[in-house]
């Protein structure tokens, strides 16, 4: 009996620990994504983003979205290629106003995708 309440207590803390540390990674992850297309955004607002400039927040997503696929659905991580690919072909082109709009989505569900994965009463049930 002593065995198996230890046993529920200690799978509880496992899973409460590494609920938090999915929670925290996920946050930061998208944090620090945000902020490069932030700045990109920046720069295709002043005309002076250049397709580098997004191929190296490309880069930085790739290596990210492979971790987060354990954590988020496939279909999330997929609109944020859809519209980070539409942005920097806009960008390729020099169509700076039409990027902006790709670049806000993207903002958007940087900020809305970490908030469907916390802890919150309404992820909960």
């Amino acid at each position: 009996m002593v065995r198996t309440i230890s046993g529920i207590i200690v799978s509880f803390c496992l899973l409460l620990g590494l609920s938090v540390f999915e929670v925290l990674y996920v946050q930061r992850v998208f944090q620090n994504f945000d902020e490069q297309i932030r700045y990109l955004f920046k720069k295709s607002e002043d005309n002076v983003a250049t397709y580098e400039d997004g191929n190296t927040v490309r880069i930085y997503w790739r290596e990210k979205k492979k971790s987060l696929y354990l954590f988020i659905p496939h279909e999330k991580l997929e609109n944020v290629d859809y519209q980070l690919n539409e942005a920097l072909g806009y960008l390729y082109e020099g169509k700076f106003e039409d990027a902006l709009p790709k670049l806000e989505v993207i903002m958007e569900l940087c900020i809305r995708i970490p908030r469907e994965f916390s802890f919150k009463i309404e992820n909960v049930f």
